[in-house]
């Protein structure tokens, strides 16, 4: 039950907001759980139905600066000077066989005569990757494909045929082959893992969404400090629902020792508010009321004029509900005719 007047509230609200939805957030982590597991589901499907085997094949070269043709103690001797000046002939060729033409032509030319199909020079250009060490002489170059036997057939053409190109394009280098190429080896399957992992998160993230907007526009009031932050007025008492049905009490009134003694206790507490608020304010009027019907407007101020009236004090309860009218049938009073509120201000009745 809040009281109207108006109080000063110091706290964060941003920190009190972030607080909420964490709130929101654990009560509803049965939510944001369906959501992980349908988007984690539907990504392991997705990665499954678009999984096609892949295999690799590698090749490695190895790059000097200085000519093969080089002898004596000057073929032995590696400065600093020629380990810059190989790494930049190295990504020199990693460029050429990533976006030149001639290079990938000649592979083209051979892996016809090996396997008698022709493939788009684009097509094997995307089946090769090319890596180099970092400040490193070494060519790493990889061959995938779905098919394993194109995969071989694109790695040994390489092999037969770079010194073709590097003699032309790098004529005072060296290339030679550090490692021989592999055969061609199915790839472990990580798309289980991915697809899986990304399902989750988004799921995880499309749920937060939800329930931060859910909570934004039906803009719920979920406990007292969502009351004192909102609107900024003091929290006088929390009244706890009680289920007549099932407690097979007719009436919620504190002369009723059946209702408990926590609900009779709470009004006592209220009616002590009021009193030290009268004392302080000098309020005698107050009002009871909220949003819509059947929230407990009778039964807390029917109550709180019983809990008054037992501590001796004259009482006056106005039934101000125009539509239903509830507190006579509350407090056991019968009516002749139509007497109420409504009556006495048109002036159709009167007090006596």
């Amino acid at each position: 039950m809040a009281y109207e007047e108006k109080t000063t509230y110091e706290d964060d609200t941003s920190l009190y907001s972030f607080l909420r939805l964490i709130n929101i957030l654990v009560k509803k982590w049965w939510v944001i759980l369906i959501f992980m597991i349908i988007f984690g589901l539907t990504g392991f499907i997705f990665s499954r139905v678009t999984y096609t085997e892949q295999y690799s094949s590698q090749v490695i070269f190895n790059v000097s600066n200085k000519d093969k043709d080089i002898a004596g103690s000057a073929s032995l001797y590696v400065t600093q000077s020629d380990a810059q000046a190989s790494g930049m002939i190295a990504n020199n060729f990693k460029n050429l066989i990533e976006n030149g033409n001639d290079f990938v032509s000649i592979i083209q030319k051979d892996v016809k005569e090996k396997t008698g199909k022709t493939y788009e020079k684009n097509y094997l250009r995307r089946l090769l990757n090319v890596s180099l060490l970092t400040d490193g002489t070494l060519v790493y170059i990889t061959v995938t494909s779905d098919d394993k036997e194109l995969s071989n057939a694109v790695s040994n053409s390489i092999k037969d045929n770079y010194e073709q190109f590097t003699t032309k394009v790098f004529p005072t280098a060296n290339f030679t082959i550090a490692d021989n190429p592999t055969p061609s080896e199915l790839q472990p399957d990580t798309s289980v893992f991915i697809y899986t992992l990304v399902g989750l998160l988004f799921g995880t993230i499309f749920a937060v969404v939800i329930l931060v907007v859910r909570s934004k526009i039906q803009n719920i009031l979920l406990s007292s400090e969502d009351i004192k932050n909102k609107y900024g007025v003091s929290i006088m008492a929390i009244v706890s629902k009680i289920d007549t049905k099932k407690s097979g009490i007719s009436r919620l009134l504190i002369t009723d020792r059946n209702v408990g003694l926590p609900f009779i206790e709470t009004f006592k507490l209220i009616r002590t508010k009021l009193e030290s608020t009268k004392l302080k304010k000098g309020y005698s009027v107050f009002a009871v009321t909220s949003s819509t019907e059947s929230e407990g407007k009778t039964t807390c101020s029917a109550n709180i004029a019983l809990s008054l009236a037992k501590s001796g004090k004259s009482v006056i309860l106005i039934d101000a509900d125009l539509r239903r009218p509830a507190v006579c049938k509350t407090l056991g009073i019968t009516l002749d005719g139509d007497r109420g509120i409504y009556e006495i201000v048109s002036g159709q009745k009167t007090f006596d």
